[in-house]
């Protein structure tokens, strides 16, 4: 349990709800207007009611910003700025109501919702000052009693008051769904030591108010602790489409990818933070991923980025030099640097990353076995080859740690260093006193930014595994061009897996020749590679209409030949030349193992008005898919035409 205790957060029980707004001022609060006659005020104010009336947010906010900080006051600022904080609560607008109170503090005494959006936010900023003063605007004439209720009690839980939060808990309830965030904390106070006393809270919590997201959330990590990832993971899909506005769940999605090497799937999450007004944490986190797994696009303004205590160090990422993952000069200029070190593990592996590529490996080893987060690592396995290698160059015991069951195959042979035969020859000896071992291991985890940025082979010697510049070529397509990765790709030694990828990228560019000759020689190979290479040709041929050549391709390669695509595949070409014969016995010898055979002798039977035998098909056909619209409307069909021929015979 005590690795997911770094991923809980306040944050994620509502405290701190920002979500992805629409921008709906369209000019920067703290321009100055020209005034406008108080008759124009009044006129405005009348429409603006009439337009929040009926739902028009926008349109509204567009008038009320012309009045907004106008350059001389008027009786009527007080209202347009009741209005604008209306608007803005109405919206979740965080950047607003904050720049609304900085202005308008007394204003905020007339809506108990934005107070309470602030409160959350002051509470996570640990901004005691502006909590309390807040707080305190609203003690004694509370109506949304429970919302005050949680801030009091996640006040004492961020101050590390469990003791009286449980007692304040345990003391009072509410009615209906409101009582459904009390049992979430009692479940976030007992999650770490008590995980199964936590998932009854979740579950009752969960019974009180089944949409909840956050409870999701909450059952996603006792789910993924106990090592129910696919529960984990449909608990952390449902919280984020619950409330898709809601950046903090979509972060505990992200993250909870992140912890399970699904890079691809985190990555769009964190890149969709930089283009709204979401959070400073959260840029951060996309631009750390931006320099260690893909550049993001378009790049972020930099004038956007959001207000907050790591503004500064946002700042410091997005002026970071292209060329570097960190520099120590620049960040001793970045506001409460010092603490961010030891809470920010991005900080960690973008010094390590400059470490390596700057060759100090005593640094490195120094930095990887004297971090503040050894169990809440993001990659256990990098993290794991990384003290191997390090190792294995310093001459120093080597980890006893184990790798995961799913590790890549590159770092599970790492356990197999000695140092005793480090004078050995062995390909793995080679491989890690290449000079780019340690991009090596980063493109082993899929990071292929930081494996590209320090910087690698522009060609492989012959000894260096195959996959080495496979994913190079990977890497290169998503993170360059892929005129880069062919350039790339076409210099490195042949193998059928790399022909593959080429072939790929050959189609791209329209070039079917030239990615023919890389199918085609790829698909010499009598396995699983070259079925799919022959494969990959006799589509290709297909869709040139080049239909003996793609005969030709399925007989060239045996595997292809015998198995149901190579045969599906020959009986859709013997329909087009006409052989419907052919097609048939090909389609009756992988009935059993084809739908798609099953969908043609089906239709085949319903034209031979053979009903028994296309209404057996079709109702096999429909088990395995039972929500197809088509296959439902064809059983109908043939039921509705076997009953008429019943009824003609006179049964």
């Amino acid at each position: 349990m005590k690795k997911f205790t770094a991923v809980l957060s306040l944050a994620i029980l509502g405290v701190f709800a920002v979500y992805i707004h629409k921008q709906i001022y369209p000019k920067e609060l703290s321009s100055k207007t020209i005034s406008k006659p108080k008759e124009l005020e009044i006129v405005d104010l009348a429409t603006v009611d009439g337009l929040l009336k009926q739902d028009r947010i926008e349109e509204a906010a567009s008038i009320v910003s012309s009045h907004l900080f106008d350059a001389t006051p008027t009786l009527l600022e007080n209202r347009w700025a009741e209005i604008g904080i209306e608007i803005a609560q109405k919206e979740h607008n965080l950047p607003v109501l904050l720049k609304l109170y900085s202005s308008y503090p007394k204003i905020f005494e007339k809506n108990e919702l934005a107070s309470i959006l602030l409160a959350d936010f002051f509470l996570l900023q640990n901004d005691t000052n502006n909590l309390e003063k807040i707080r305190d605007s609203w003690r004694g004439k509370e109506i949304q009693e429970n919302k005050w209720f949680l801030i009091d009690v996640d006040t004492m839980l961020y101050q590390g008051k469990t003791e009286e939060a449980l007692q304040l808990l345990h003391r009072f309830n509410f009615e209906g769904k409101s009582d459904a965030d009390r049992y979430l904390r009692l479940a976030f106070i007992y999650f770490s030591e008590h995980p199964h006393k936590a998932w009854e809270f979740l579950e009752v919590a969960k019974n009180i108010d089944p949409l909840n997201p956050h409870i999701h959330t909450y059952m996603g990590l006792l789910s993924e602790a106990a090592g129910e990832k696919r529960v984990a993971n449909k608990e952390f899909e449902t919280a984020a489409k619950l409330q898709p506005n809601n950046v903090y769940l979509q972060d505990q999605l992200a993250e909870f990818y992140v912890r399970n090497k699904q890079l691809a799937l985190a990555y769009p999450i964190w890149q969709k933070m930089t283009q709204f007004a979401s959070a400073d944490l959260l840029w951060s986190k996309a631009l750390f991923w931006d320099k260690v797994y893909k550049p993001l696009t378009p790049t972020p303004n930099i004038t956007k980025i959001p207000k907050g205590k790591m503004h500064s160090f946002v700042e410091y990422l997005l002026t970071l030099d292209k060329n570097e993952f960190w520099n120590e000069t620049a960040y001793n200029n970045v506001q409460e640097g010092f603490k961010w070190k030891n809470q920010e593990q991005s900080i960690y592996w973008l010094n390590l990353l400059q470490t390596l590529k700057e060759g100090s490996d005593q640094k490195a080893w120094e930095l990887v076995h004297n971090k503040s987060f050894q169990e809440e690592i993001w990659d256990h396995d990098l993290d794991l080859a990384l003290k191997y290698v390090l190792a294995y160059k310093l001459r120093r015991p080597m980890p006893t740690e184990r790798f995961s069951d799913n590790a890549n195959p590159f770092f599970q042979s790492l356990t197999s260093l000695h140092k005793s035969d480090e004078h050995i020859y062995s390909p793995l000896n080679s491989i890690l006193e290449n000079n780019y071992i340690y991009s090596f291991l980063f493109l082993a985890a899929d990071w292929n930014e930081a494996a590209l940025r320090l910087s690698y082979p522009k060609q492989n010697d012959s000894y260096l595994p195959e996959w080495i510049s496979y994913k190079y070529t990977e890497a290169l397509t998503k993170n360059r061009s892929d005129l880069d990765a062919l350039e790339y790709a076409l210099i490195q030694s042949p193998m059928p897996s790399l022909d593959i990828l080429i072939g790929k990228l050959f189609l791209k560019k329209g070039n079917k020749q030239s990615a023919l000759v890389h199918f085609e020689r790829a698909a010499i190979i009598e396995n699983e590679t070259g079925k799919h290479a022959a494969w990959l040709a006799t589509k290709t041929y297909l869709d040139d209409n080049s239909i003996q050549m793609a005969k030709k391709m399925i007989e060239y390669n045996r595997l292809l030949a015998n198995s149901v695509l190579g045969k599906e595949t020959l009986a859709q070409i013997a329909i087009k030349e006409g052989d419907n014969k052919n097609a048939e016995e090909i389609y009756l010898s992988i009935i059993d193992h084809s739908n798609i055979a099953k969908s043609y002798l089906a239709k085949k039977a319903y034209e031979e008005k053979n009903w028994q035998k296309a209404k057996e098909l079709t109702a096999y056909l429909l088990k395995a898919n039972p929500d197809h619209p088509l296959l439902k409307e064809n059983y109908d069909k043939i039921i509705a035409e076997e009953k008429k021929e019943l009824q003609k015979i006179g049964h």
